[in-house]
């Protein structure tokens, strides 16, 4: 996360690579995003991860995984993510994020931060 104010400058370290070899590396990434990302609507990843955590990880240990609200679940494959079954109303998948920040809270101290932003 960067500083609130005005950046003036910045540096960044390029290499140079062929078509061939981007194209690869892509499809690479996208291979194993499909193995560890659920399938399915969603608004991606939910909570950001805790300095040397994983939200995933604390909301699978607190026994979430699979836990629904309507039509939405907390993901079977990878607790970070809040899936749409069909037809989740908003109201479902705030509840769930509010109800996966509590648990993680009172089981481990982490007080877990939102990446998903909601504007009501």
């Amino acid at each position: 996360e960067l500083p609130s104010g005005l950046i003036l400058s910045a540096s960044f370290s390029l290499f140079p690579s062929n078509e061939v070899e981007i194209e690869k590396r892509w499809k690479e990434a996208i291979a194993y995003r499909m193995t560890v990302q659920p399938k399915g609507f969603s608004c991606g990843c939910v909570f950001k991860n805790p300095p040397n955590q994983s939200a995933g990880s604390l909301i699978e240990k607190c026994g979430l995984k699979g836990k629904t609200k309507g039509d939405a679940i907390i993901s079977n494959q990878h607790a970070n993510f809040i899936i749409n079954r069909q037809n989740a109303s908003f109201d479902d998948v705030k509840y769930l994020i509010e109800y996966a920040e509590e648990e993680v809270f009172a089981k481990f101290g982490v007080k877990l931060e939102r990446e998903v932003e909601i504007i009501e």
